[in-house]
């Protein structure tokens, strides 16, 4: 797809608040500033990027406002950037992924295919809306209900019951467990399980663990991504539910009865044991672990690797094992680091203290 600077300044509107050059330069794909070539738009947040987008040959480069006056003092020094278009912006980064969206992003359908797959098994009783595709060897069971223009990959099983919300994609080897929900516009990513039974056992007089039968689902919300080989069990007996707009690495887990609020931002290995609650605007780091029964409210963000082992009722920014505010987590870093030379000049400490004291007897 070929497009101008123009119809990218018509597409990102104000988040665009200055342009130098021709708008009528022309682009097919997006690069790094290295490997950039003649038809390449390139996105530079830092001094050294935009240094390497200058001395490249893309003919779009989209970059800081902070940049603008050094800009506008080599294209009128005649430095060899007067046949750029350098679009300004308080945000690259947000252009680069607005840009990446609308003008760049691929199809979820393999070349080719369209429909329902001959190879597909669809129940009799389930309904696939208008324009949705479903890949070879994909089983849809009874009463699933799938929405318009979804495309759900091959080799996916949809249980009992599920529905599946316009727009939605489900990529290749998915499991979607019965009576589960999806909302609009989600993604799902290979090898993930929707609604699997939860972790749940009673012991009787032998110990013996009778497993808890979990009768609940799955809801998530719309504009939500799950990323690779991620599970979230279903609910004992009230819904797991994930929020509008929340993001989901690969790799994670959420044991039952979980409840995420909007637009978390979760990093992979994230584990989080049953019925805990997280408000809006949750942020985690890698390889966080929460345990079960916790609350977290609206605006907390962790640091990789912090362990929540309680409630958390302010927002900010926590991390350690305990969790703890970041200020305080930061400062036990340091410490920790002089631990040994702390050692040695305690104990060197203690002997002058202790022939201080002979001494005296003596």
């Amino acid at each position: 797809m070929v497009i101008t600077g123009k119809d990218i300044l018509t597409r990102l509107g104000d988040l665009i608040e200055k342009h130098l050059g021709p708008l009528e330069s022309e682009v097919s794909c997006v690069s790094p500033a290295e490997s950039a070539a003649r038809n390449s738009i390139v996105f530079a947040s830092t001094k050294q990027q935009l240094e390497g987008a200058i001395n490249s040959t893309a003919p779009i480069i989209v970059t800081g406002l902070i940049a603008g006056p050094k800009i506008e003092s080599m294209i009128d020094s005649g430095h060899g950037s007067a046949d750029k278009l350098f679009l300004l912006t308080k945000d690259p980064y947000l252009a680069m992924a607005l840009c990446a969206k609308h003008f760049f992003s691929h199809n979820w359908i393999p070349e080719g295919n369209s429909g329902i797959h001959p190879k597909a098994e669809v129940s009799d009783s389930a309904s696939i809306g208008k324009g949705s595709y479903i890949g070879a060897n994909t089983v849809i069971h009874a009463g699933v209900k799938i929405g318009q223009n979804c495309v759900v990959r091959e080799n996916t099983v949809i249980d009992t019951r599920a529905e599946i919300g316009d727009g939605t994609v489900i990529l290749p080897f998915v499991f979607i467990g019965r009576d589960c929900i999806l909302g609009k516009n989600n993604v799902v990513q290979s090898f993930s399980t929707i609604g699997s039974e939860g972790f749940g056992y009673a012991p009787d007089s032998s110990n013996e663990r009778v497993h808890i039968h979990h009768q609940s689902k799955v809801v998530l919300g719309d504009h939500v991504e799950i990323g690779a080989s991620t599970t979230i069990d279903r609910g004992t007996f009230a819904d797991t539910t994930i929020g509008d707009h929340c993001k989901i690495d690969n790799h994670c887990h959420f044991a039952h009865n979980v409840k995420v609020g909007k637009r978390a931002l979760i990093a992979g290995g994230f584990l989080v044991a049953g019925s805990s609650e997280f408000g809006d605007d949750f942020t985690a780091g890698g390889h966080c672990q929460i345990g079960g029964h916790h609350k977290i409210t609206d605006g907390v963000t962790l640091a990789t690797v912090t362990k929540v082992m309680g409630d958390i009722t302010e927002p900010g920014v926590y991390g350690g094992q305990p969790a703890h505010p970041i200020q305080l987590y930061r400062k036990n870093l340091v410490s920790g680091v002089r631990l040994a030379e702390m050692k040695k000049n305690i104990s060197k400490l203690m002997r002058e203290v202790f022939k201080e004291r002979t001494d005296k007897k003596n």
